[in-house]
């Protein structure tokens, strides 16, 4: 259904998976797996978050399973990462996925703790045509990694 007034919130998921950047490669590989959805497809972008629930870093799926078992997330996590707050108004969303090839962006709220995200897919599946066509299509980029309890959602920010 798309949507001449679709905003920011709307389009906001709480599916994504979020791993403390005190946890090990071996323990936040060990959740992905438990996870009954394919995660190698759907979450794409694993968010890193500290104790207080702020983000931190980002890296992608396929760079985790690589990575050796025994590093620290926040050795090998990127650690500049763009984000966008959840108050924000639409067209900064559409210009954030315009000037990157992002496949996600994370969602904060004001004390940069991360609430959920935003995927291209469900960005532009909920846009206008008038919107959509200013959102224009980039092609995939893929975050490169830099330099005790892993999250799914905000449910178990608890």
């Amino acid at each position: 259904m798309k949507s001449a007034k679709a905003t920011t919130e709307s389009l906001v998921s709480r599916e994504f998976i979020a791993v403390s950047e005190d946890e090990t490669v071996r323990s936040a590989v060990d959740f992905l797996k438990k996870q009954k959805a394919d995660f190698q497809t759907k979450f794409m972008y694993i968010y890193v978050v500290n104790r207080n629930k702020h983000l931190t870093g980002v890296l992608q799926t396929r760079d985790l399973l690589l990575e050796d078992p025994a590093k620290e997330i926040h050795i090998v996590m990127k650690q500049s990462i763009s984000s966008i707050p959840e108050n924000a108004p639409l067209e900064k969303v559409i210009e954030l996925f315009n000037s990157n090839s992002f496949l996600a962006v994370p969602v904060i709220d004001s004390g940069r703790r991360l609430i959920g995200i935003i995927s291209r897919k469900n960005l532009e599946s909920q846009l206008s045509k008038k919107d959509l066509h200013r959102l224009r299509l980039t092609s995939l980029f893929f975050l490169k990694p830099s330099g005790s309890s892993c999250l799914q959602g905000t449910n178990n920010f608890s």
